[in-house]
Protein backbone atom coordinates (compact mmCIF):
# COMPACT_ATOMS: atom_id res chain seq x y z
CA UNK A 1 0.00 0.00 0.00
CA UNK A 2 1.48 3.41 -0.77
CA UNK A 3 1.85 5.75 1.90
CA UNK A 4 1.60 8.60 -0.49
CA UNK A 5 -1.85 10.25 0.34
CA UNK A 6 -5.16 10.09 -1.72
CA UNK A 7 -7.31 12.99 -2.32
CA UNK A 8 -10.83 12.67 -2.11
CA UNK A 9 -12.58 15.75 -4.31
CA UNK A 10 -16.16 15.57 -2.42
CA UNK A 11 -15.29 14.29 0.61
CA UNK A 12 -18.68 16.13 2.35
CA UNK A 13 -20.79 14.47 -0.42
CA UNK A 14 -22.89 11.57 -0.05
CA UNK A 15 -20.17 8.64 -2.00
CA UNK A 16 -17.02 10.96 -0.90
CA UNK A 17 -18.45 10.36 2.32
CA UNK A 18 -18.19 6.33 2.28
CA UNK A 19 -15.17 6.39 0.22
CA UNK A 20 -12.98 8.28 2.49
CA UNK A 21 -14.22 6.76 5.80
CA UNK A 22 -13.31 3.26 4.17
CA UNK A 23 -9.94 4.27 3.23
CA UNK A 24 -9.39 5.81 6.68
CA UNK A 25 -10.36 2.36 8.18
CA UNK A 26 -7.87 0.45 5.91
CA UNK A 27 -5.29 3.54 7.35
CA UNK A 28 -5.25 5.18 3.76
CA UNK A 29 -3.52 8.50 4.28
CA UNK A 30 -6.12 11.44 2.95
CA UNK A 31 -6.33 14.26 1.88
CA UNK A 32 -10.37 15.79 2.17
CA UNK A 33 -11.68 18.81 0.31
CA UNK A 34 -14.50 19.82 0.04
CA UNK A 35 -16.84 23.10 0.36
CA UNK A 36 -18.34 22.66 3.80
CA UNK A 37 -18.66 20.38 6.57
CA UNK A 38 -15.36 18.65 6.53
CA UNK A 39 -13.74 16.72 9.70
CA UNK A 40 -10.80 18.53 11.36
CA UNK A 41 -7.45 17.50 10.45
CA UNK A 42 -6.07 14.22 12.39
CA UNK A 43 -2.73 12.10 12.24
CA UNK A 44 -3.02 10.45 8.56
CA UNK A 45 -6.03 13.10 7.44
CA UNK A 46 -5.46 16.52 6.04
CA UNK A 47 -8.86 18.49 5.37
CA UNK A 48 -8.60 21.61 2.93
CA UNK A 49 -11.79 23.64 2.47
CA UNK A 50 -12.41 25.13 -0.91
CA UNK A 51 -14.98 24.84 -4.05
CA UNK A 52 -13.49 22.74 -7.18
CA UNK A 53 -13.61 25.84 -9.51
CA UNK A 54 -10.81 27.80 -10.99
CA UNK A 55 -8.55 29.89 -8.96
CA UNK A 56 -9.71 27.90 -5.50
CA UNK A 57 -6.30 28.17 -4.12
CA UNK A 58 -7.45 25.43 -1.94
CA UNK A 59 -7.30 23.14 -4.59
CA UNK A 60 -3.46 23.49 -5.39
CA UNK A 61 -2.58 22.93 -1.66
CA UNK A 62 -4.59 19.57 -1.83
CA UNK A 63 -2.96 18.43 -4.57
CA UNK A 64 0.24 18.60 -2.98
CA UNK A 65 2.41 15.13 -2.61
CA UNK A 66 -1.19 12.93 -3.97
CA UNK A 67 -0.71 9.36 -5.79
CA UNK A 68 -4.20 9.65 -6.26
CA UNK A 69 -7.63 11.97 -6.90
CA UNK A 70 -11.35 10.72 -6.23
CA UNK A 71 -12.81 12.97 -7.87
CA UNK A 72 -16.82 12.78 -6.39
CA UNK A 73 -17.99 16.12 -7.33
CA UNK A 74 -20.55 17.28 -9.22
CA UNK A 75 -23.39 19.92 -8.96
CA UNK A 76 -26.34 19.89 -11.51
CA UNK A 77 -27.21 23.32 -10.91
CA UNK A 78 -23.42 24.68 -11.61
CA UNK A 79 -22.70 22.02 -14.12
CA UNK A 80 -20.27 24.55 -16.19
CA UNK A 81 -19.00 26.21 -13.24
CA UNK A 82 -18.18 22.71 -11.51
CA UNK A 83 -18.60 19.53 -13.34
CA UNK A 84 -16.85 21.63 -16.37
CA UNK A 85 -14.85 24.11 -15.51
CA UNK A 86 -14.01 22.64 -12.41
CA UNK A 87 -12.27 19.56 -13.48
CA UNK A 88 -10.45 21.48 -16.69
CA UNK A 89 -9.15 23.64 -13.60
CA UNK A 90 -7.92 19.96 -11.52
CA UNK A 91 -6.06 18.87 -14.52
CA UNK A 92 -4.75 22.11 -15.05
CA UNK A 93 -3.62 22.29 -11.95
CA UNK A 94 -1.79 19.04 -11.59
CA UNK A 95 -0.30 19.26 -14.78
CA UNK A 96 0.71 22.66 -13.39
CA UNK A 97 2.33 21.15 -9.90
CA UNK A 98 3.43 17.88 -11.54
CA UNK A 99 4.93 19.12 -15.14
CA UNK A 100 6.38 15.41 -15.60
CA UNK A 101 3.55 13.38 -16.84
CA UNK A 102 5.88 9.99 -15.03
CA UNK A 103 4.97 11.73 -11.42
CA UNK A 104 1.65 13.22 -12.06
CA UNK A 105 -1.19 11.71 -9.58
CA UNK A 106 -4.31 9.42 -11.47
CA UNK A 107 -8.00 10.54 -11.21
CA UNK A 108 -10.33 7.63 -10.68
CA UNK A 109 -13.65 10.05 -12.51
CA UNK A 110 -17.00 8.63 -11.23
CA UNK A 111 -19.38 9.28 -14.18
CA UNK A 112 -23.08 8.07 -15.14
CA UNK A 113 -24.37 5.33 -17.60
CA UNK A 114 -25.45 6.50 -20.89
CA UNK A 115 -24.45 9.84 -20.80
CA UNK A 116 -23.65 9.63 -24.70
CA UNK A 117 -26.71 8.49 -25.95
CA UNK A 118 -28.37 11.31 -23.91
CA UNK A 119 -25.86 13.93 -24.16
CA UNK A 120 -29.13 16.57 -24.69
CA UNK A 121 -29.83 16.63 -21.21
CA UNK A 122 -28.37 19.55 -19.77
CA UNK A 123 -26.35 17.18 -16.85
CA UNK A 124 -25.05 14.47 -19.15
CA UNK A 125 -23.69 16.37 -21.66
CA UNK A 126 -21.97 18.24 -18.44
CA UNK A 127 -20.39 14.68 -17.87
CA UNK A 128 -19.61 13.73 -20.83
CA UNK A 129 -17.26 17.58 -21.57
CA UNK A 130 -15.79 16.65 -18.05
CA UNK A 131 -15.21 13.12 -19.34
CA UNK A 132 -13.20 14.20 -22.43
CA UNK A 133 -11.12 16.83 -20.91
CA UNK A 134 -9.92 14.09 -18.32
CA UNK A 135 -9.15 11.61 -21.52
CA UNK A 136 -7.48 14.47 -23.61
CA UNK A 137 -5.60 16.16 -20.56
CA UNK A 138 -2.90 12.63 -20.96
CA UNK A 139 -3.43 13.21 -17.01
CA UNK A 140 -3.62 9.37 -15.59
CA UNK A 141 -7.12 8.18 -15.28
CA UNK A 142 -9.59 5.82 -14.48
CA UNK A 143 -13.25 6.36 -15.56
CA UNK A 144 -16.46 4.52 -13.59
CA UNK A 145 -19.63 5.34 -14.67
CA UNK A 146 -22.31 4.07 -12.64
CA UNK A 147 -25.84 3.53 -12.67
CA UNK A 148 -28.81 5.16 -10.84
CA UNK A 149 -27.77 5.23 -6.71
CA UNK A 150 -30.24 3.65 -4.39
CA UNK A 151 -30.93 6.45 -2.35
CA UNK A 152 -31.70 8.98 -5.76
CA UNK A 153 -33.95 6.74 -7.11
CA UNK A 154 -35.68 7.23 -3.31
CA UNK A 155 -35.39 10.90 -4.04
CA UNK A 156 -36.66 10.85 -7.37
CA UNK A 157 -39.93 9.20 -5.93
CA UNK A 158 -40.43 11.29 -2.56
CA UNK A 159 -40.03 14.45 -4.32
CA UNK A 160 -40.41 14.31 -8.30
CA UNK A 161 -43.73 11.79 -8.08
CA UNK A 162 -45.12 12.50 -4.39
CA UNK A 163 -44.05 9.50 -2.34
CA UNK A 164 -43.57 11.88 0.73
CA UNK A 165 -46.93 12.00 1.44
CA UNK A 166 -48.04 8.84 1.92
CA UNK A 167 -51.32 9.42 2.33
CA UNK A 168 -52.17 9.76 -0.98
CA UNK A 169 -54.28 7.27 -2.64
CA UNK A 170 -52.70 7.82 -6.49
CA UNK A 171 -49.50 8.62 -8.22
CA UNK A 172 -48.01 9.92 -11.66
CA UNK A 173 -45.32 8.22 -12.78
CA UNK A 174 -43.62 8.44 -16.06
CA UNK A 175 -43.89 5.65 -18.82
CA UNK A 176 -40.19 5.11 -20.56
CA UNK A 177 -38.23 5.60 -17.69
CA UNK A 178 -35.14 2.66 -17.44
CA UNK A 179 -33.28 1.96 -14.23
CA UNK A 180 -30.06 0.10 -13.48
CA UNK A 181 -30.77 0.72 -9.38
CA UNK A 182 -27.33 0.13 -7.75
CA UNK A 183 -26.06 0.53 -4.19
CA UNK A 184 -23.99 3.14 -3.45
CA UNK A 185 -21.63 1.53 -0.80
CA UNK A 186 -21.38 -0.79 -3.19
CA UNK A 187 -20.18 1.73 -5.50
CA UNK A 188 -17.99 3.53 -2.87
CA UNK A 189 -16.52 -0.37 -2.50
CA UNK A 190 -15.14 -0.48 -6.04
CA UNK A 191 -13.67 3.33 -5.67
CA UNK A 192 -11.62 1.79 -2.76
CA UNK A 193 -10.61 -0.95 -4.85
CA UNK A 194 -9.22 1.52 -7.73
CA UNK A 195 -7.74 3.73 -4.94
CA UNK A 196 -6.00 0.58 -3.72
CA UNK A 197 -4.90 -1.10 -7.36
CA UNK A 198 -2.59 1.50 -7.48
CA UNK A 199 -3.46 1.61 -11.29
CA UNK A 200 -4.43 3.96 -14.11
CA UNK A 201 -7.16 1.77 -16.05
CA UNK A 202 -8.90 4.24 -18.33
CA UNK A 203 -12.29 3.74 -19.03
CA UNK A 204 -14.10 0.56 -17.16
CA UNK A 205 -17.10 -1.45 -18.22
CA UNK A 206 -20.23 0.28 -16.43
CA UNK A 207 -21.05 -0.61 -12.92
CA UNK A 208 -24.86 -1.70 -12.75
CA UNK A 209 -26.95 -3.13 -10.03
CA UNK A 210 -28.36 -7.15 -10.00
CA UNK A 211 -31.58 -5.86 -12.12
CA UNK A 212 -32.81 -3.04 -14.88
CA UNK A 213 -36.39 -2.12 -13.68
CA UNK A 214 -38.62 0.44 -15.20
CA UNK A 215 -39.84 3.67 -12.76
CA UNK A 216 -43.09 1.92 -12.64
CA UNK A 217 -41.58 -1.06 -11.26
CA UNK A 218 -39.76 0.84 -9.00
CA UNK A 219 -42.61 2.81 -7.60
CA UNK A 220 -44.24 -0.23 -6.95
CA UNK A 221 -41.84 -2.14 -5.35
CA UNK A 222 -41.21 1.16 -2.76
CA UNK A 223 -44.71 1.00 -2.30
CA UNK A 224 -45.17 -2.37 -1.43
CA UNK A 225 -42.10 -1.79 1.12
CA UNK A 226 -44.13 0.23 3.22
CA UNK A 227 -48.06 -1.65 2.46
CA UNK A 228 -49.17 1.00 0.45
CA UNK A 229 -51.93 -0.08 -1.87
CA UNK A 230 -52.06 3.00 -3.81
CA UNK A 231 -52.63 2.86 -7.42
CA UNK A 232 -50.54 4.46 -10.44
CA UNK A 233 -51.71 6.48 -12.86
CA UNK A 234 -48.87 6.86 -15.68
CA UNK A 235 -48.39 9.65 -18.61
CA UNK A 236 -45.57 10.05 -21.42
CA UNK A 237 -42.61 12.34 -19.78
CA UNK A 238 -42.74 15.38 -23.43
CA UNK A 239 -41.86 18.30 -21.15
CA UNK A 240 -38.90 20.45 -22.34
CA UNK A 241 -38.76 21.15 -18.52
CA UNK A 242 -37.34 19.23 -15.56
CA UNK A 243 -38.07 16.91 -14.70
CA UNK A 244 -39.24 15.22 -17.80
CA UNK A 245 -36.09 16.17 -19.49
CA UNK A 246 -34.60 13.87 -16.84
CA UNK A 247 -36.75 11.00 -16.99
CA UNK A 248 -36.25 10.74 -20.72
CA UNK A 249 -32.20 11.01 -20.36
CA UNK A 250 -33.10 7.26 -18.35
CA UNK A 251 -34.87 6.01 -21.42
CA UNK A 252 -33.03 2.76 -23.45
CA UNK A 253 -31.37 1.91 -20.19
CA UNK A 254 -32.67 -1.60 -20.25
CA UNK A 255 -31.64 -2.91 -23.70
CA UNK A 256 -28.67 -4.53 -22.62
CA UNK A 257 -28.89 -7.69 -20.89
CA UNK A 258 -26.71 -7.73 -17.77
CA UNK A 259 -23.57 -9.38 -18.98
CA UNK A 260 -21.13 -9.89 -16.39
CA UNK A 261 -18.61 -10.13 -18.95
CA UNK A 262 -19.84 -6.39 -20.09
CA UNK A 263 -20.72 -4.45 -16.85
CA UNK A 264 -19.20 -4.44 -13.16
CA UNK A 265 -22.53 -5.61 -11.16
CA UNK A 266 -23.47 -4.94 -7.85
CA UNK A 267 -25.41 -7.01 -5.32
CA UNK A 268 -28.02 -5.53 -3.80
CA UNK A 269 -31.55 -4.80 -5.21
CA UNK A 270 -33.63 -2.06 -5.15
CA UNK A 271 -36.52 -4.05 -2.38
CA UNK A 272 -33.83 -5.30 -0.44
CA UNK A 273 -32.42 -1.66 -0.55
CA UNK A 274 -35.23 -0.42 0.82
CA UNK A 275 -36.24 -3.20 3.54
CA UNK A 276 -32.74 -2.90 4.97
CA UNK A 277 -32.67 -0.82 8.54
CA UNK A 278 -29.23 0.58 7.41
CA UNK A 279 -29.79 1.73 4.11
CA UNK A 280 -28.43 4.99 4.56
CA UNK A 281 -31.22 7.74 3.10
CA UNK A 282 -31.01 10.80 1.66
Amino acid sequence: MSSTPALVLGANGHLGKIVAADLAARNVPLVLFGHSSLPASSDGVKAVQGSLVADDPGLAEALKDVATVVHCVSNPLRTQEIDVGGTQALVDTIKKLYPSAESQPRIIYISIVGIEEHSDYFYYKAKVDAERIIISSGVPHTILRTAQWHPFIKVIADQFLGLKDPSADCYTVPTGVDLRPVSIEEVGGKVVELVLSGKAEGCLPDMVGPEFLSLEQAVTIYLKSRQSHAQLKLYDPVSPDYPDSMFRAFNGNARDPIDPKFFILGKQTWEEFLNDPNSRFW
